[in-house]
């Protein structure tokens, strides 16, 4: 882990989860029942990550949870 210097801002909340759990944290057909191997994975098939589910021709696809980043970033209407 690198050190900030005085001059570069903190990272945001979204920032920092999307480091932590990968763009498919924020992927409506994430696997929601299990955190396997330490990230979030396609519910089809654990194997199967961000960004081979955009280009791989099978289902599902990467769809963004608007649920997901509202939760994230306290956004409106965020719980």
């Amino acid at each position: 882990m690198t050190r900030r210097t005085p001059r570069q801002p903190e990272p945001s909340p979204f920032d920092v989860y999307l480091r932590k759990h990968g763009t498919c944290g924020i992927c409506r057909e994430r696997d929601t029942q299990t955190d396997r191997h330490g990230g979030k994975h396609c519910r089809g098939d654990w194997r199967r990550q961000h960004p081979t589910c955009t280009h791989d021709g099978r289902k599902p696809r990467f769809h963004i949870d608007t649920d997901a980043i509202r939760l994230i970033t306290g956004g409106p209407h965020a719980n």
